[in-house]
């Protein structure tokens, strides 16, 4: 019996090279190697062309083919604070923030950090699991709490006074001195 073999070639569209290989027709393709692309993630092989049928482990070959490498370009966030200079920070496509750029009270006009926004005004709160795909900016929003002067004594009262948006503090209930 005759053995037939497909040849295999990679277009890693500027990832690593790899190497073309043969793979006896009718099997799957078992070690399957991803490349790698500074500045990008690597999203998957697809068959011919980047939006042919995507290519796993499990995937039978029949015939010579070209698998095509797609990326995520690894977006860049930017964080505009309202303070001196945007703090920016390169995550991997589709991955989560992570870490939230954070300020100690009163390091903004006396104002304390609500927390990250997609708009400058309103929008949507994001956190260190929000995903992303591509260069975003969030921004800083601001709020007041309240500060107590006990003029020498002691404020014994473990209140808690929210963050709030308005400068014109509401306080329902001053601390015990």
């Amino acid at each position: 019996p005759l053995i037939d073999y497909a040849s295999i070639a990679f277009d890693s569209q500027g990832g690593d090279g790899i190497e073309s290989t043969k793979i006896l027709k009718g099997t799957k393709i078992t070690n399957l190697s991803n490349p790698s692309r500074k500045g990008y993630t690597f999203l998957g092989w697809h068959m011919n062309t980047a939006d042919g049928t995507t290519v796993t482990k499990d995937t039978v070959i029949n015939k010579d083919c070209t698998l095509v490498a797609t990326w995520g370009k690894n977006p860049v966030v930017t964080f505009v604070s309202g303070l001196s200079g945007n703090i920016q920070k390169t995550v991997t496509y589709n991955g989560k923030i992570g870490t939230l750029p954070t300020y100690p009270t009163n390091s903004h006009r006396y104002q304390t950090l609500i927390g990250w926004f997609t708009q400058e005004t309103g929008g949507d709160q994001i956190t260190a699991n929000t995903t992303v795909t591509e260069d975003t900016t969030y921004y800083a929003h601001w709020g007041w709490t309240p500060k107590f002067n006990a003029n020498g004594g002691k404020i014994t009262s473990t209140t808690e006074y929210p963050v709030q948006e308005n400068s014109a503090y509401t306080i329902a209930e001053l601390p015990e001195v």
